[in-house]
């Protein structure tokens, strides 16, 4: 993927290539995070910055398959939020025994069918753990205190937007049909969206962007990949409104409300949002 880039003559910002240093020197890990995360990190701030920045996220697409690309996404900002959250818990980068005893229950779940399992070993790491840690993970990535929406044009405009879901939990996904990794994240939750189908106490609301989902493609994928959910295009001036309100550039991008219409948190993420709703047995495993 480095070759991509000089071979397109692509270039990264100094902290971009800061970030490639980095992994380049990197020669052991301090904790049961493995080395496939930081890959995903490069991939997140380097290359895939660098690619878009460049025009060429579809032939990029072409040559390394946008749900690779994804998962490496998601190993990047999972291992972010970990780091961010083991700072704040142990005052420092080594991960407390919990949290390593946590990692190594959700790689237990993935192996235990393997004939070389040892159920015993899976003992030593329980459910009840996982649920117990990732419930401080949810609390330490949220605001401490929900904040009201502002009282000017772009917090009114958001705060008619949610309000058919006043007493719900409701996440606002803000994407495009030409967001690969939007497509990929909305595509990849559709399992856990029909499951949960007509759950009274959570709702999704996605928002599009006129220029970002040019209106035939946007009906097209909505009646494929989005029948049935809560969906709205608004013009490039609302977006940029709210762009401004939530302090971002990049999509997608998450916003978690509480039932009574408060942002909790700006920057959320879809499997934070389903980790949350399981915390508060909203939905079940």
């Amino acid at each position: 993927m480095l070759d991509y880039i000089s071979g397109h003559n692509l270039e990264m910002t100094q902290a971009e290539r800061n970030t490639v240093n980095s992994l380049i020197d990197l020669t052991s890990a301090d904790s049961i995070t493995t080395i496939r995360k930081q890959d995903g990190y490069i991939l997140t701030s380097a290359i895939y910055g660098a690619v878009l920045r460049g025009g060429l996220m579809d032939d990029f697409s072409n040559t390394y398959p946008s749900h690779t690309m994804m998962k490496l996404t998601g190993y990047a900002e999972d291992q972010r939020r970990n780091n961010d959250f083991i700072r704040s818990l142990a005052g420092s980068d080594q991960m407390p025994i919990v949290w390593q005893h946590a990692l190594m229950a959700r790689e237990f779940n993935i192996i235990k069918n393997n004939e070389q399992f040892n159920p015993d070993a899976y003992q030593l790491t329980d459910r009840q753990l996982i649920s117990d840690v990732s419930a401080a993970h949810i609390a330490a990535r949220s605001d401490t205190v929900a904040r009201e929406l502002p009282y000017d044009e772009a917090g009114n405009l958001m705060r008619s937007l949610i309000a058919p879901f006043h007493g719900k939990y409701l996440l606002v996904d803000f994407w495009d049909t030409t967001c690969g990794p939007c497509r990929v994240a909305i595509e990849e939750s559709r399992e856990m969206r029909e499951r949960n189908h007509g759950n009274p106490e959570f709702a999704i609301l996605y928002i599009a962007s006129g220029s970002g989902s040019p209106r035939s493609a946007y009906d097209e994928y909505v009646a494929k990949h989005l029948a049935g959910e809560k969906v709205i295009r608004l013009n490039d001036e609302s977006i940029q409104m709210f762009r401004e309100m939530f302090s971002f550039d990049g999509i997608p991008r998450y916003i978690l409300f509480d039932r009574e219409g408060r942002v909790v948190s700006d920057n959320y993420s879809m499997f934070d949002f389903w980790q949350l709703l399981r915390s508060e047995q909203i939905i079940a495993d």
